[in-house]
């Protein structure tokens, strides 16, 4: 077998294992989801806990694929006491 075949059947392997682990975490979090949802529904009407486990989600997602870069410019732009999200509160 040629080294570039076998290079590209590593990927080919390790982009399947890392794309089955994310679909197996996310198809877990959303019964976590539908449960803290369901216990929280009458006590968190802006759904503040449900919004940061989608962002704990999401840097788990980002962290377990080690092909992604992911960089953050122009932060000190936002101004941290103002709404982004027109009709967000």
């Amino acid at each position: 077998m040629s080294l570039t075949l076998c290079k590209s059947l590593k990927r080919l392997i390790a982009s399947t294992v890392i794309w089955a682990s994310i679909s197996l975490f996310t198809m877990m979090l959303f019964l976590v989801m539908l449960l803290v949802t369901t216990v929280t529904f009458p006590f968190d009407t802006r759904r503040r806990r449900e919004h940061s486990l989608c962002f704990w989600w999401s840097d788990a997602v980002i962290g377990v694929n080690r092909y992604w870069n992911v960089t953050l410019k122009g932060l000190e732009n936002i101004d941290h006491h103002s709404r982004h999200i027109k009709g967000h509160a």
